[in-house]
């Protein structure tokens, strides 16, 4: 049954603090291996996972057995559950079999995108140097060369497309006695998994069996209908994580899609009959500036729900215009806390009646996190409405960062710090405003970037924009706006019209004192969120060489 936000919210104390009570779900008591293992069998005749690109799919009992067969290769080469498994590749039927087998003899897992840059890749293999390498063809020579400029010796690759992989698919003498791995402790770490690197370099998040197997059921616990669901996010994203292990755990199907292609999406949605589509707010923006083929209803899809990034307005008018018979629902989520930390219940009347008068809102609490706001210069909880970085305090959280010092994660009281600007309202619907990180300050004043980025993106001539702090020697920083235009070669608008056409809009202290730029590309980590801390070192290099 769907969890409603009535039901669980405990009374207010009158300190600003948001408490739920802890939701127990049947999983909760038993390892992540152990769990999935039982949980495929249960359903082993279910398709777990359909190929959109070649139409060929997987029932959860095939699914298991190859899983079982790559377990115990593994285990006959030495793998225990000290050593970490790493994944790097696009979305296909075997690029979870490892994954899922490491799980299974307990090994903690990790994963890569094949698409990251070399610098990328050299700096989390170095951050987490794993025993084994599963990789996909084009990510093969690259690691190897990484592999040997770090020096790490007792590292194999092993190509998807080999002779090496199909040994770990190969029948065992054994297999139908395999039993997992029983982890004793659910708060050992399972999965490292790396924060975005939209604000930095990116660090190894630690998250246990107990927030996995707590928070990736919720989406199926909040009424997501996820009986064929399409996201585009590799095994690298929490999301990707979150829906395997939710299809796995209920007997669901995920379609599989390598990449994201806008105009590909629309047919893929009718054709596969989808349920659910989960994308970033740039996946969505380019798909309702994409051409939408005709006479397509998409009669099946019941959720359209966003995340990455905070939703504008017109983004959102847009998706309800073009999908008129499913739910819009905007999310908010977060590594460090294994998934979920506010949403909408599409089932619950109450929160789709808020959503429809409030479309900006990431949803409400869950249940198993406690909220507050904090003042950035008085650490003091804000109430409703006023403007603070959110901190949570749960037991669905990581154990720390790999091998890295992580006490500062936490405030002094064991809230865990989120570096996110937001606020929420009398009904507990909650607004991020901007990652702290990534707020301009000019004068003394806090100028979201998000704010100035969805008034650029109303402009018909624009794609994409994103807008970054340029240093200033008196003002503290001046905003920049770095913007793609829908047709590169469009002579009918320049910088200073576009300028104009923010400034026009905003109070003196938002408007683009450092100007607009036009760029022919935005660097993307692999679910579509733009690079912000390497476009904007990348942008602030050729301003300051060029002074």
């Amino acid at each position: 049954m769907p969890i409603y936000l009535s039901e669980y919210l405990l009374p207010n104390q009158g300190d600003n603090i948001i408490r739920t009570p802890n939701q127990k779900y049947e999983f909760s008591e038993k390892s992540l291996g152990v769990v999935l293992f039982k949980q495929m069998k249960k359903y082993s005749d279910d398709i777990a996972q359909i190929d959109a690109v070649t139409e060929a799919s997987d029932t959860h009992g095939m699914l298991l057995k190859r899983s079982i067969r790559t377990a115990v290769e593994m285990q006959n080469r030495g793998v225990t559950k000290g050593d970490i498994i790493c994944i790097c590749s696009s979305n296909n039927l075997n690029s979870c079999v490892p994954y899922l087998a490491g799980l299974f003899i307990g090994a903690k897992v990790s994963a890569l995108d094949p698409i990251m840059s070399y610098e990328d890749m050299k700096h989390l293999l170095n951050q987490v140097p794993p025993s084994i390498i599963f990789a996909a063809d084009e990510s093969e020579q690259s690691l190897k060369e990484i592999i040997s400029d770090l020096n790490l010796l007792t590292t194999d690759i092993i190509p998807f497309n080999s002779i090496a992989f199909e040994a770990f698919l190969s029948e065992k003498l054994d297999e139908n006695e395999f039993k997992p791995v029983i982890v004793n402790d659910v708060f050992e770490t399972a999965v490292i998994f790396f924060s975005s690197g939209t604000t930095g370099l990116a660090k190894g998040i630690c998250i246990n069996h107990y927030t996995l197997l707590q928070q990736s059921p919720a989406f199926k616990m909040l009424g997501f209908d996820l009986n064929i669901v399409l996201s585009f996010a590799s095994l690298y994203w929490i999301s990707a994580i979150n829906l395997l292990i939710s299809s796995l755990l209920y007997g669901q199907t995920r379609l599989l899609v390598p990449d994201f292609d806008e105009d590909q999406t629309w047919q893929l949605i009718d054709k596969f009959k989808v349920t659910t589509l989960l994308m970033s707010s740039t996946q969505a923006t380019l798909l309702i500036k994409s051409n939408k083929p005709p006479n397509l209803k998409f009669e099946s899809l019941k959720h359209v729900t966003v995340g990455g990034a905070p939703v504008s307005l017109n983004l959102f008018n847009g998706l309800e215009e073009n999908f008129p018979q499913a739910k819009v629902i905007q999310g908010y989520g977060w590594t460090e806390v294994g998934g979920i930390i506010t949403i909408s219940s599409p089932n619950y009347s109450q929160d789709l009646m808020l959503l429809k008068n409030k479309p900006l809102s990431c949803g409400r609490p869950i249940p198993g996190i406690w909220y507050k706001l904090v003042d950035l210069e008085t650490e003091k909880a804000l109430g409703p409405n006023k403007r603070g970085e959110l901190r949570l305090k749960t037991d669905y959280q990581m154990n720390g960062y790999y091998n890295m010092d992580s006490s500062n994660a936490w405030d002094s009281q064991g809230w865990i710090r989120t570096g996110d600007i937001c606020y929420y309202d009398e009904d507990y619907c909650f607004y991020v405003i901007d990652r702290l990180k990534e707020l301009i300050k000019y004068r003394g004043w806090h100028v979201s970037p998000a704010l100035l980025e969805g008034i650029l993106v109303k402009h018909p001539a624009v794609k994409m924009a994103v807008v970054i702090g340029v240093p200033h020697d008196q003002d503290n920083e001046h905003p920049l706006a770095l913007v793609m235009l829908t047709n590169k070669d469009n002579n009918t608008i320049n910088e200073d019209q576009l300028r104009k056409f923010v400034d026009d809009q905003v109070d003196d202290n938002k408007k683009l004192r450092a100007g607009v730029r036009f760029i022919e590309d935005m660097p993307k980590t692999p679910t579509g969120k733009v690079r912000r801390y390497f476009l904007k070192m990348q942008i602030l290099s050729q301003i300051f060489n060029n002074k």
